[in-house]
């Protein structure tokens, strides 16, 4: 079994993965340290995948980590060529490093899960003709509704 840091892994997988795992990958991304990330892609002389994670950061709105890999690599005179290996781009971003990396796995689950719920909820009821009625509709359930609830809690 090999394991790997967050950032080697990021370096290592092959461009498929981006596609495969995307809600992976942009969970990695989010909680990846860059300065690890840049002393990993230095060692290696990884200009291909630099252009790659580079991209991949601006994917997920961090785009001071992206420019700083571009920056970095090019200084030390690597060419980097920036491709996006993402299908879809995120509207999720992340500008900042979470504290967990649950957080950020549930914010992109909701992203790509979200108009699948939308499409299953039942339009909006608006608001009602007779409003006196309605009101007093809600005033009728209201004892029932405190007592159900008192119930459940004891």
């Amino acid at each position: 079994m090999r394991c790997y840091s967050i950032e080697a892994a990021l370096i290592y997988c092959s461009p498929k993965s981006y596609i495969q795992y995307p809600i992976d990958m942009r969970v990695a991304l989010s909680i990846a340290d860059s300065s690890l990330i840049l002393e990993k892609l230095l060692d290696g002389g990884h200009s291909v995948v630099a252009g790659r994670l580079a991209v991949a950061f601006k994917n997920i709105g961090r785009n001071d980590v992206s420019k700083e890999i571009v920056d970095v690599m090019t200084m030390v005179g690597y060419r980097v060529k920036e491709k996006d290996c993402f299908e879809k781009t995120s509207s999720a971003t992340f500008p900042k490093i979470e504290k967990s990396p649950y957080v950020n796995r549930l914010k992109f689950m909701w992203q790509e899960m979200r108009q699948d719920v939308l499409d299953v909820f039942p339009e909006v009821p608006g608001i009602p003709e007779n409003k006196d009625l309605y009101l007093k509709e809600l005033d009728d359930i209201y004892v029932a509704d405190a007592y159900h609830s008192l119930s459940i809690e004891g």
